[in-house]
C-alpha cells in the first residue's frame, strides 16, 4: 500500500462515453493511490478549456473523440506547459492509433475493455515517475527550467519573425546581437537560408496531417544539429519551415542530408495513405536581417516543381525563371470575358477561356511557376469578386479562394491547377445560382407567413405587396409562378381550412367562425365552403365533428 504522506495526484479524465468516465472512476481505489478527481470531460476541447484554468497531474483519454480527440489534447497539454503524464485509452480498433500517441508525450495506453488490474498497475507507474522526480537536485532542475525558457524564447521568435500563424511577419530586423540576446539563440557568420518540407495530400482528403508534419520535424531536427549553428522550426498549414544558420563549408553536407532526409521521410510517410514530400530550398543570404527573402524563396522553390516533377529536393538558386506581372497575362479583356462568362452561367465560355489561358501558360517556358500561380490567383480573384458582387459580400461561407489557394499548394502542375480554377469557378455559378433562387422565394416566404398571421383581417395583394416592397403585379406574377395559384385562392384556401379544423373541433356558431376566419358575410362564408369543401358548413360539421 503506498504510503499515505507523498502527494495527493489530481486525475482529469476525458471520454465521450459517459459510461467510460463512470467505470474508469469506479475501478480506481483513489485513497488508496493517494489520488483525487479533478474532473471528466466527453471531447478534448471540453478537456483544453477546463485545463486553461485548472490543474491537474494525470490525464486519462481516449484515443478518438468528437470535436478534439486525445492525440490533440495531449499535443495542446505539452505546448501550452502542463507538466502532466497521459494515459490513451483506445478500442482495438484504433490500437495502432493508439499506440501511435507514444510519440506526442503519452505514457501508456490501455485497450478497451479496460482491465482494473492493468489500470492501477499504469498509474503506479506513473506516480513513481513523479515521485522520483521530485528527487532530481537543484542543478538539474535549473536545466530543466532553461530549456523550458529557452523553448518559449523560440517560440516568441517564431511568432515574431518567421511565421505569426497566418503568414511571414513584415517586420525589420534588429541587428545578430539583439536577436540572440532578447530570444537564447546562437546565429552567427555563415549562410542563412530557409527549408520547406511541403507536404502534398490527395484531394478531399480527410487525413490529419499534425501527425506527419511532427514526424517531419522531429526527424529533421534530430539529424541536422552537426551541420548547423542555429535553426528554428515550426510547421504552417502545408508543412514544416526550417530557418537555418550554417558555415559555408558545411553546405554540400547540407545538401546531401537533404537529399537522404527525402528519402528517410518518404518511407516514413507511407503510413500516410497519399502523402508526398517535396523540400524547397530558398535563396542563399549572408544576413540575418534577409529571413522574410528567405522564407518566400523557399516557398518560391516548392512552386518549380510545376517544371521539374521529378525533382525532390528543389534549390532555388539553381534556376532562373522569368518574372511576369499577373496582369500581363490576365489581362482586362480576360477579366471582362470572366465576369460575363460568370453572370450568364456560360460553361463553354469559362471553359475555353482556361484552355487558353492555360495553353498560353504552357508555350512560355520561361515564364517563373510564381508568376504562373499569381496568373491563376488573379483569374480566381475575378470570380471571386463577381459572386461577392451579385451576393453583396454575403460569401465568407463558402471561402472558395481560399479553398482554391491550398488547392494549388497541392496541384504537381499546370493543368491541375487550372482544373481547379474551373472547379471553383463552376462551384461559384452553382452557388450563385442557388443564391439567386433562393433571393426570390423570400418574397413568396414572406408573403405566406404574412397570410398565415393575418387571413383573419380584410387583407388585399397591395398590403402584401407593401410588406416586401416590391409592386403588386410583381407580387401577383412570381406568387402565381411558385405557388401554382393566385392570391386571392391561396388566402381563401387557408381560411377554408381554418375553418374545416373549428367545424371539426369546437362547437362555436357558423357565424363565430365564418368571423374567426376573416368574412363578415355568413352567405359567402358558405358559398366558399360549399366551392371548396363541397358542402356547405352545417352539412361539413354533421359529416366530420
Amino acid at each position: 500500500m503506498r504510503l499515505m504522506e507523498h502527494k495527493k495526484y489530481r486525475v482529469f479524465i476525458a471520454d465521450d462515453e459517459e459510461m467510460i468516465q463512470r467505470l474508469i472512476v469506479a475501478l480506481i481505489p483513489w485513497d488508496e493511490l493517494n489520488l483525487e478527481l479533478a474532473g471528466t470531460a466527453i471531447n478534448g476541447q471540453e478537456a483544453i478549456d477546463y485545463l486553461m484554468e485548472n490543474q491537474a497531474d494525470i490525464l486519462i483519454t481516449d484515443a478518438r473523440m468528437p470535436e478534439c480527440d486525445g492525440i490533440q489534447l495531449i499535443k495542446w497539454c505539452n505546448e501550452h506547459g502542463r507538466n502532466m503524464k497521459y494515459i490513451v485509452i483506445s478500442g482495438y480498433r484504433q490500437f495502432e492509433y493508439a499506440h501511435g500517441a507514444l510519440q506526442y508525450g503519452a505514457d501508456s495506453y490501455l485497450l478497451k475493455p479496460i482491465n482494473q488490474e492493468e489500470l492501477i498497475a499504469k498509474l503506479n507507474a506513473i506516480i513513481d515517475k513523479f515521485e522520483n522526480t521530485r528527487h532530481i537536485d537543484a542543478a538539474d532542475q535549473a536545466i530543466a527550467q532553461n530549456e523550458l525558457n529557452r523553448d518559449r524564447m523560440r517560440r516568441h521568435f517564431i511568432n515574431s519573425y518567421i511565421y505569426d500563424g497566418k503568414e511571414i511577419p513584415n517586420k525589420e530586423i534588429p541587428s545578430v546581437d539583439f536577436i540572440n540576446e532578447e530570444f537564447q539563440m546562437h546565429f552567427d557568420t555563415g549562410i542563412y537560408r530557409s527549408v520547406f518540407f511541403k507536404v502534398y495530400t490527395p484531394q478531399n482528403s480527410d487525413i490529419n496531417l499534425d501527425r506527419a508534419m511532427d514526424l517531419i520535424q522531429k526527424e529533421v531536427e534530430d539529424g541536422w544539429k552537426e551541420y548547423l549553428i542555429e535553426y528554428i522550426g515550426c510547421t504552417v498549414n502545408s508543412g514544416v519551415v526550417f530557418f537555418i544558420n550554417y558555415h559555408v563549408s558545411d553546405e554540400t553536407k547540407l545538401k546531401n542530408y537533404l537529399e537522404e532526409m527525402h528519402e528517410t521521410l518518404t518511407r516514413k510517410l507511407d503510413a500516410f495513405e497519399g502523402v508526398r514530400l517535396t523540400i524547397g530550398i530558398g535563396h542563399r543570404e549572408y544576413s540575418l536581417a534577409k529571413i522574410k527573402e528567405c522564407l518566400e524563396t523557399a516557398a518560391y522553390a516548392i512552386m518549380y516543381r510545376f517544371y521539374l516533377p521529378h525533382v525532390s529536393v528543389i534549390d532555388y538558386d539553381n534556376y532562373s525563371y522569368k518574372q511576369t506581372a499577373a496582369g500581363s497575362i490576365w489581362t482586362y479583356e480576360r477579366r471582362q470575358l470572366m465576369e460575363n462568362y460568370i453572370r450568364t452561367g456560360n460553361d463553354k465560355g469559362i471553359q475555353k477561356l482556361i484552355f487558353d489561358l492555360k495553353l498560353e501558360l504552357h508555350q512560355d517556358r520561361d515564364i517563373s511557376p510564381v508568376s504562373i500561380v499569381g496568373v491563376l490567383r488573379a483569374a480566381a480573384e475575378t470570380a471571386s469578386d463577381v459572386l461577392n458582387s451579385v451576393l453583396g459580400g454575403n460569401t465568407e461561407k463558402y471561402n472558395l479562394l481560399g479553398k482554391y489557394i491550398i488547392d494549388v499548394e497541392n496541384s504537381e502542375n499546370i493543368d491541375s491547377a487550372a482544373a481547379y480554377l474551373e472547379q471553383m469557378i463552376m462551384q461559384c455559378i452553382e452557388i450563385m445560382n442557388t443564391e439567386m433562387k433562393q433571393q426570390e422565394l423570400q418574397p413568396i416566404r414572406v408573403i405566406r407567413e404574412y397570410i398565415d398571421n393575418h387571413y383573419a383581417e380584410n387583407i388585399s395583394l397591395n398590403d402584401v405587396a407593401d410588406q416586401v416592397q416590391l409592386s403588386k403585379n410583381y407580387v401577383s406574377a412570381i406568387f402565381r409562378k411558385e405557388t401554382g395559384v393566385n392570391f386571392l385562392d391561396y388566402l381563401t384556401s387557408k381560411r377554408i381550412d381554418e375553418a374545416s379544423k373549428l367545424l371539426r373541433k369546437t362547437n362555436l356558431s357558423i357565424s363565430d367562425i365564418a368571423e374567426k376566419v376573416g368574412y363578415t358575410d355568413v352567405k359567402y362564408f358558405s358559398k366558399m365552403c360549399k366551392k371548396n369543401l363541397g358542402m356547405n358548413p352545417s352539412e361539413y360539421r354533421k359529416l366530420y365533428s
